[in-house]
């Protein structure tokens, strides 16, 4: 295909099969391009052309002879309520057609109305987007009564315009078969509205993210305990649902509570994000009663949520039932060495554990010892983040151990563990001679000194495949540097490696230098 725009007329081969035109004149467009547009147009977009009203009928004229038409863009333009009317009355007769959009626009209620009742009859539409319109809170559930009944699955957009409408919310509503529903208003009615029309919908989000492009910005929809209530009572009606995302929502325990209730229901539920919210030991014992119902659960994110060592006990329990679990986040929330031992156990029963991230939770040595004795059931976990734990030169021991059985690991984070000395440093490093898939390792501030450099070194034989290494500040000195030199070697699909803080002097820095020749891919950071 070939296509070019040039001084307000349009060329383009005879087998044209996109035809664009932005920032432009509809009518110039009109005039240059009709006799051009073949049957073989697949794509129509245009956007920001000043399209009005009075265009759409020049519009409907050209929608005839595109029978193929499979997309038709329309954004940023200036279509009214009487434009939609006179589209929708074209679009009913284009057959392959599977997206439209015209979001941004002046379209209301009920030309939005009309248009949904068009595309919905067409057996290959898939999305109708209508962002940025100023369709009212009422237009919305009128749009969601209107897809419940639908045998074809429409994916639609509604997202209100703050400047036009008193309803600031971004709401996405979707149908039975459809793919997810994305929604973050202030009104949780809105939220129980849509899922009543979309009991089987497999994917819900609600989150105030800023950061987000699906969610809502600055929005805590469970900030209500009655409004939460609301929302968590229509997911028993939903029993295919698949993932649920609440993160960032300031969920405290007595809302958590209300959700575990209802996931008593979603037997389906393979995906529950509740990252970032204060759930704390009381929401963590009532989700861990509710997480027994959802055998079918492959990934749980509970970071940053206070759940404490009661909390992580509780749901050690509950994740025994778990066995399809895939990935665990429960980092950053102070289960101590209590909870560590009791997550430790529920491990035992997950044995299809791929990720596991459990930074910053202070388990300790003891912690570290039981956590160790778990992983040796995990022998498929290729990602493990233990950070920040304070594990001792004790727990790095015992680690060494559990992970002989872990062949499969390519990712650990061990950063900021306090080893304080050679023994669980160089222990470490001889276990870590059974993970020859290992990619990536982090060390930093670890102490592991010199003899533990000397060790790790010895280790890297068997690293072949390893492409970052973080050994910042760990007091390995001139004789560690020039060991890891000789070491590094093997290594020859390195990438990265950490020495900041290290005190190596010239003499490691010159045999790190001659290491740059095996190692052709290195970036090394020494200062």
């Amino acid at each position: 295909m070939l296509l070019k725009a040039f001084n307000g007329k349009i060329l383009c081969s005879s087998n044209l099969q996109t035809l664009t035109y932005c920032n432009g004149s509809f009518l110039t467009l009109y005039q240059n391009g009709t006799h051009l547009i073949q049957r073989c147009l697949l794509t129509l977009a245009l956007i920001n052309c000043g399209f009005t009203d009075e265009d759409v009928s020049d519009l409907a004229n050209l929608l005839a002879i595109c029978i193929n038409l499979t997309t038709l863009q329309l954004d940023f333009n200036k279509i009214t309520d009487k434009g939609a009317k006179t589209l929708s009355d074209s679009l009913i007769k284009l057959r392959e057609l599977t997206n439209v959009s015209a979001h941004c626009n002046e379209i209301g209620d009920t030309g939005a109305s009309c248009l949904l009742s068009s595309v919905s009859e067409l057996k290959k539409i898939q999305c109708l987007d209508l962002q940025c319109n100023p369709i009212s809170e009422a237009g919305i559930y009128l749009l969601s009564n209107m897809l419940k009944d639908k045998v074809h699955a429409v994916k639609l957009y509604v997202t209100s315009n703050p400047h036009q409408s008193a309803l600031k919310s971004d709401l996405q509503l979707v149908q039975n078969s459809v793919d997810w529903i994305c929604a973050n208003p202030k009104d949780s009615g809105i939220i129980s509205k849509a899922l009543d029309c979309s009991k089987n919908c497999p994917e819900i989000h609600i989150n105030s993210s800023r950061n987000n492009l699906v969610c809502f910005t600055n929005v805590n929809v469970s900030k209500k305990l009655e409004d939460a209530e609301v929302v968590f009572d229509c997911l028993k009606y939903c029993n295919g649902l698949i993932t649920l995302t609440l993160s960032n929502n300031q969920i405290r325990s007595e809302v958590a509570i209300a959700l575990a209730n209802s996931l008593k229901f979603c037997t389906k539920l393979q995906t529950l994000d509740l990252q970032d919210n204060s759930i704390g030991s009381e929401g963590a014992v009532a989700l861990a009663d509710g997480l027994k119902f959802c055998t079918e659960l492959q990934t749980l994110d509970l970071r940053h949520n206070r759940i404490g060592s009661e909390g992580a006990v509780a749901l050690a329990d509950g994740l025994k039932l778990c066995t399809e679990l895939q990935t665990l986040d429960l980092g950053y929330n102070s289960i101590g060495s209590e909870g560590a031992v009791a997550l430790a156990d529920g491990l035992k029963f997950c044995t299809k554990l791929q990720t596991l991230h459990h930074n910053s939770n202070s388990i300790g040595s003891e912690g570290a010892v039981a956590l160790a004795d778990g992983l040796k059931f995990c022998t498929k976990l290729p990602t493990l983040h233990l950070n920040c734990n304070s594990m001792g030169s004790e727990g790095a021991v015992a680690l060494a151990d559990g992970l002989k059985f872990c062949t499969e690991l390519q990712t650990l984070g061990l950063q900021n563990n306090s080893f304080d000395g050679s023994e669980g440093a160089v222990t470490l490093a001889d276990g870590l001679k059974f993970n020859t898939n290992l990619q990536t390792l982090h060390l930093n501030r670890n102490s592991i000194g010199s003899e533990g450099a000397v060790a790790l070194a010895d280790g890297l034989e068997f690293g072949t495949k390893l492409q970052t290494l973080y050994l910042g500040y760990n007091s390995i000195g001139a004789e560690g540097a020039v060991a890891l030199a000789y070491g590094l070697k093997y290594c020859t699909e390195l990438q990265t490696l950490d020495l900041v803080g290290n005190s190596i002097g010239s003499e490691g820095a010159v045999a790190l230098n001659d290491s740059l020749k095996s190692c052709t891919k290195l970036k090394m950071t020494l200062v």
